[in-house]
């Protein structure tokens, strides 16, 4: 192996690296972000309380909503994908990411977009 191509191939696995390692430090900015919920032991509840908290009986029960994903959660799941199977999907991830996005990172990809950019993440992984 050629000194240039060794070093192409370090550069290659730092830049992985790094873009792991930014990935991690996001999902635990936004873990860190997310209270705590926790109760101190059970509330005492009257009859009253339970009149009010219950739903009318003539309202049919709501489906939820579907949320569209957000950026991390779009992050996370490409970046799963990327490194199933020692890297197998990265390249594909990276056309797709480039096929939604302005700027050709995750950045430039619109937000109405996250959902069917993880759909067909999902598929090449479903076929591959």
């Amino acid at each position: 192996m050629s000194k240039q191509k060794n070093t192409e191939d370090l550069i290659k696995a730092l830049v992985a690296c790094s873009e792991n390692l930014l990935i991690v430090a996001e999902s635990l900015k936004a873990y860190a972000e997310t209270p705590a919920t926790k109760e101190k032991g059970p509330k005492e509840v009257t009859p009253e309380q339970v009149k009010e908290d219950a739903p009318p009986k003539e309202e049919a029960p709501k489906e939820p909503e579907k949320k569209a994903p957000t950026f991390e959660e779009v992050r996370k799941v490409l970046a799963g994908i990327s490194s199933q199977d020692d890297g197998k999907y990265k390249s594909q991830v990276k056309d797709l990411v480039g096929r939604y996005s302005s700027t050709g990172n995750l950045k430039g990809v619109p937000e109405e977009s996250y959902a069917a950019l993880i759909a067909e993440a999902e598929e090449v992984v479903n076929a591959g």
